[in-house]
Parts: C-alpha cells; sequence; structure tokens
C-alpha cells in the first residue's frame, strides 16, 4: 500500500482545487460572455416611466426594462447596442454590470412586422435602431367625464376624467384649430408653440389641421427642452414682410385672398414646399444630436398611422317620425296637403375604427412635444332603414318646391363617447344619427292624390373617410335577403303632369374631437311618383281640356350620401374656425319601378280630336277630380 505523506497530501488537495475552480471559471466566463454579448439594440426609450425597449437582433425578440437611474437614463440612446441576460433578466447597458431589471420579456419573436412598428432596413455596422417603435394605444373603459374648462374661437381646454388600467385619471387636454390656434393659445408653452407652428406649415389642404396635446405633459417637456436654433430663426412675428416665414401662411393667406384663386394656390404650394425644407433641415439637426441615421431621422419626424382597431357598435329599434303641413301658393294656383315621413326602426351593427397622425420621434425619445392629429374614420358593417311614407296632396297651378321635413336636426347620440388614448393623448370619438327629409314636388296642372309607401333596406357601409372624402374600404358585409317586400299605395286624379318625392336620409354621424374631423354616411330612401296626364293647354280658350289618358310611374330607390367636414381654419378664404372644409358625394345604390299604371279612359261623351285624345269640360279652379285607385 502506498503512503502518500501530508505535504503530498495537501499538493494533491490543491492541485485538485485549482482544476476544479478553472472549469468553473471557464464556464463562468463563458456564460459571463455570452450574457455579456451586446445582443441586443434600443429600440424606444420612454423617460416618463424609465422604461426602454429592446431587440434581440438575432431572434427579433423584444424586452423592456426599467432603468431607476435618471443619469444612466438620459444617457441612452435610441440604436445603442445593450447586452441581456434573460435567464437571469438582467440588462448591461453603458458598461455598468447587470444594472437594470428585465420587466417583460414578448412571448415569442414576431413572425412579421408588427403595426405597430415602421420597419427599416438596419444600417451597416451603425448605431441606428433597426426599427422606431409607436406609442401604445388603448381604448379607455368605460364612458368618460367631459368638461369645457376654457373655449375661444381658435383653441379650446378640455378636462377628461376616466379610467385607465383602473385607475382614476384626469387628462387636460388642449385642441389646437390650425395654425390660428396654435398662434393663439395662451397656455401653449413658446417652445412646443414653434414646433407645432413648423409642423402645420407642410400640411397638405385635405390633411386635418386640428392638434390634439396633453397639456401637463408638454408643459413638463417645455422645463427642460428650448426651441432649436433652425426654428428660432423663423418664429419671428409680425407684418406684411412676415410673409417669406412658411409657419406664419396664416397672414399670408389672408393676403393672398386679395389676388386672383390661382395665385392663392401658388402661393400656398411655395409656402408649403418652404415649410417642408425648413422640417427635414430640423430632421437633419435632430439625427445629428441623436447621433441618428439621417434617413431613419426623416422618418421619425414624419407623421405615421397610428390605428385604434375597430370598435364593436351595435344599436337596434332607433325611431323617429315628423308630419308637415302644406300649404303654399304658387303660380297661378295653390298646393296644399300634409306629409308625414316615419322611421320606424333603424338597427346598426358596425366595427368603427379611428386612424391619426403621430410624430414616433415624439414618443421614442424627447427631442419632441408630443401630439396627435385625426387622420381618418372608418366603418365596415350595416345599417337597416324601414321607413314609411304618408303623402296627400292637392295641387292647382305651377309648382317647384323642397319642402324640408321637421325630422331631429341635432345627432342623437347613440352609444357613450369613445376615448382612444395614444399614449398619454386622449382621442374623442362620439358616434350618433342625424335625420333629414323633404319632400319635392313639381306640379303643372291639377292634381289630387294620396300616396302610402312602406320599405325596408339593408345598406352595407364599409366606408374609410378623410379630408379626400368617404371611399370603400375594407370588405363589404355579406348582402342578407330582404325581411321585407316595398309596398307602395297611390289614389290620384290629374291633368297635366306632377313628379313628388318624398324622401328620408338617416345618417350615421361620427364625429372625432367634437368637429375635428366629423362623417356623415348613410341611405337617402325615396318614393318617386310620376304622374302624366293630358296638358290643360285648351283650357285658357276653349274651354275643353285634352284627356289623353292618364299614367302613373311609382319608384324605389337608394342613394347612399356623406359628408365629411374637417377643420382647417388657415385655408385661404376660411373666416373663422366654424369654417369647415366640406366635401359631399352621393352614389346610388337601387332603383326599382314599383309599378306602372295606366289610369283611366277619355269620358265616353267627349269628341275625339286626335287619335288616342278626346275633349272634356275643363275642371274649374276648386273642381275634385274623379279618383281612381292604384295598388
Amino acid at each position: 500500500m502506498r503512503i502518500v505523506s501530508s505535504s503530498g497530501f495537501g499538493t494533491a488537495i490543491l492541485r485538485s482545487a485549482l482544476l476544479v475552480a478553472c472549469v468553473l471559471f471557464a464556464g463562468f466566463s463563458t456564460r459571463a460572455a455570452a450574457a455579456a454579448r451586446p445582443c441586443c439594440q434600443i429600440t424606444s426609450i420612454d423617460t416618463r416611466s424609465g422604461t426602454v425597449t429592446a431587440q434581440d437582433q438575432a431572434t427579433g425578440q423584444t424586452f423592456q426594462f426599467a432603468v431607476t437611474d435618471t443619469l444612466l437614463l438620459f444617457t441612452l440612446k435610441v440604436g445603442q447596442s445593450v447586452s441581456a441576460d434573460l435567464a437571469t433578466r438582467r440588462v448591461t447597458a453603458a458598461g455598468r454590470t447587470a444594472c437594470c431589471p428585465i420587466v417583460t420579456v414578448s412571448p415569442s419573436a414576431p413572425s412579421r412586422t408588427s403595426r405597430s412598428a415602421l420597419a427599416v432596413e438596419p444600417p451597416a455596422a451603425g448605431t441606428a435602431p433597426a426599427s422606431i417603435g409607436l406609442p401604445k394605444i388603448a381604448v379607455m373603459a368605460g364612458p368618460p367625464t367631459r368638461t369645457i374648462v376654457r373655449r375661444e374661437t381658435h383653441w379650446e381646454l378640455r378636462r377628461l376624467n376616466a379610467t385607465v388600467d383602473g385607475k382614476p385619471t384626469e387628462f387636460e387636454v388642449l385642441h389646437l384649430r390650425g395654425i390660428k390656434g396654435i398662434e393663439t393659445a395662451d397656455r401653449l408653452p413658446d417652445a412646443a408653440r414653434q414646433f407645432l407652428l413648423a409642423h402645420a406649415g407642410t400640411l397638405p389642404p385635405d390633411d386635418v389641421g386640428h392638434y390634439v396635446v396633453n397639456l401637463k405633459l408638454v408643459e413638463a417637456w417645455a422645463k427642460t427642452h428650448s426651441v432649436p436654433e433652425s426654428l428660432k430663426k423663423k418664429s419671428v412675428g409680425g407684418g406684411h414682410s412676415d410673409c417669406s416665414n412658411p409657419f406664419k401662411s396664416t397672414h399670408c393667406a389672408g393676403e393672398a385672398v386679395k389676388h386672383a384663386e390661382n395665385e392663392v394656390a401658388k402661393q400656398a404650394d411655395a409656402l408649403r414646399k418652404q415649410a417642408g425644407e425648413e422640417w427635414s433641415h430640423l430632421s437633419r439637426e435632430i439625427a445629428h444630436d441623436l447621433k441618428m441615421a439621417e434617413d431613419l431621422a426623416q422618418k421619425c419626424v414624419s407623421d405615421q398611422t397610428l390605428a385604434s382597431g375597430p370598435r364593436r357598435v351595435s344599436v337596434s329599434n332607433l325611431s323617429t317620425a315628423a308630419t308637415l303641413p302644406i300649404d303654399l301658393p304658387g303660380k297661378d294656383g295653390r298646393v296644399s296637403g300634409k306629409a308625414r315621413i316615419a322611421v320606424r326602426r333603424i338597427d346598426l351593427k358596425a366595427d368603427v375604427e379611428v386612424a391619426a397622425f403621430v410624430i414616433p420621434c415624439a414618443f421614442v425619445v424627447t427631442a419632441f412635444p408630443a401630439w396627435v392629429r385625426p387622420k381618418s374614420v372608418a366603418v365596415n358593417g350595416t345599417l337597416t332603414v324601414a321607413s314609411a311614407i304618408d303623402l296627400e296632396l292637392h295641387s292647382r297651378g305651377d309648382f317647384q318646391k323642397n319642402l324640408p321635413m321637421p325630422l331631429p336636426t341635432a345627432p342623437v347620440q347613440i352609444v357613450p363617447p369613445i376615448v382612444i388614448l395614444v399614449d398619454e393623448i386622449p382621442v374623442e370619438l362620439d358616434i350618433g344619427l342625424e335625420y333629414e327629409g323633404q319632400v319635392a314636388i313639381e306640379a303643372h296642372g291639377a292634381l289630387d292624390a294620396t300616396l302610402r309607401a312602406e320599405d325596408e333596406q339593408t345598406i352595407p357601409l364599409n366606408f374609410l373617410c378623410d379630408g379626400r372624402g368617404c371611399r370603400r374600404h375594407g370588405e363589404p358585409p355579406p348582402a342578407t335577403p330582404a325581411a321585407h317586400k316595398p309596398s307602395a299605395e297611390l289614389q290620384l286624379n290629374a291633368r297635366g303632369r306632377a313628379t313628388i318625392t318624398p324622401s328620408v336620409y338617416p345618417a350615421l354621424r361620427l364625429d372625432v374631437n367634437l368637429g375635428a374631423l366629423a362623417a356623415r354616411i348613410g341611405p337617402e330612401v325615396y318614393v318617386t311618383a310620376d304622374f302624366r296626364g293630358a296638358a290643360g293647354t285648351d283650357c285658357a280658350g276653349a274651354g275643353t281640356a285634352i284627356v289623353a289618358g292618364l299614367a302613373a310611374d311609382v319608384f324605389g330607390g337608394v342613394n347612399l350620401r356623406y359628408v365629411v367636414e374637417f377643420l382647417r381654419p388657415e385655408l385661404p378664404g376660411a373666416e373663422s374656425a366654424a369654417k369647415s372644409a366640406t366635401i359631399k358625394g352621393q352614389s346610388p345604390l337601387s332603383r326599382q319601378k314599383l309599378a306602372s299604371f295606366p289610369v283611366g279612359t277619355p269620358p265616353v261623351a267627349a269628341q275625339s280630336t286626335k287619335s288616342g285624345s278626346a275633349s272634356a269640360p275643363c275642371p274649374s279652379g276648386d273642381s275634385q277630380l274623379t279618383p281612381r285607385r292604384i295598388r
């Protein structure tokens, strides 16, 4: 048996310990190196919450980590490389060992580019990020409480109280109506004012010029930020010499109104072009300050679209009705009677979505103050309208009138207001119904008629509305068979010709920020009764009328109508913020002949004057014609 001396045993133990230590150290070093490897890049920084979002460049997986050290937080840049150990949920940034805990990790790498990210090609060996994240968007739970704090012609301050993430939250929201609103809002910090004026000067005429600002956020931002040099050069206000300043185009556009209309357009285009060049210069300045690639900076300071996602709206059994007495003098006669139009039932099933313009740099870095502009509102669904029309009409002489029906003119709110939260800036959506109705009358000769008509129409609504109007959007809902066949009953007698068209227009009104962008879309349901009798040309002389028989055509149809209104008070020729840019459109959806009737024959005692005609005594001004009934 071999005996090892104590000294030899100690040496063996030491050698074994050193060997184990080396193995452990090598393993630890390998893991540490792996953990310390700069695997990821910062894609966005929220300095308000102290949360930083980063993405693993190899897998595409994203995560967020918290930075409690304020000094470190403000030294981090978008595009900067960091190291992350997802096992220990720690991040190493700016050379600090495991400085920051990972608070959230995406479940897996996204299979395609997210809607809420602006994809760009990663720069070669650069520090710019592979994408710029847009702000989060959410729909507030429950209806808000809204209070007007101060209302001026071109701007307004509102207070919203709502529940956000289970907590009662108050927002002070500044609504700026165009350049005039930005210039005159006394609660807006001057540093933010110059940014907004710079941006507003670049807007084309068909963009919404309504800016929404969280007042508390912009005031906090202004305490630590000043106006960039490129904007200071453009912040001088004043008189007529200031028309070279593209950010003061309100005054210049007003001056240009004095000239020919084409000159107004030319000057407006020149101002926008110059404003665009200044905005590009500003983006280059920001790119330099943030060490960001210039092409990425251009995207970071350009308007990007952020959509709320569809919001289901469903209402049923809405109704309204109106009766109109008719008693009007006309040329050589009079028209009298009454009309009643009833919307017996309205059912709406639709998804509504709001899209807004945002500047990514206003949310991912603190170089900009944050604002939101409404862009569009979309609806996809069906609107069912069941209507009934009752009309009694007596006329003598010549008439051509459009008589409006006394239906409710103010929007009838059908669901509580919806508030969409873009980061911490609320965008409001009100949904209601408006009604219009009229009776169009054109009569020549003598007419006594009653008309009763009932109809039910299910109209597909799949439209997106913005500053260019309304257009088809997405796939239309599947057609549903009509549950109700239209019917019409007509009783009449006439000599001459008459056309009467009662119509009703129930419109779905989608209103973003109480007038910033409003769209009315709906079906105009109408019935047209066209009566043709003999022209009474001989009644003035011989005392006889030419009676060629009587015919009646009854048509039923639907026109789809829309109206889009958006505030652009600084447009040439606009007098105040109340003047809106308005776009109207109409397209026929259906028209069908419900019936065509030959009515009556010439009197037997009448002497024929030509083929198909007969003579008969002329009616006196108040004579009653023998009615004939059509079903």
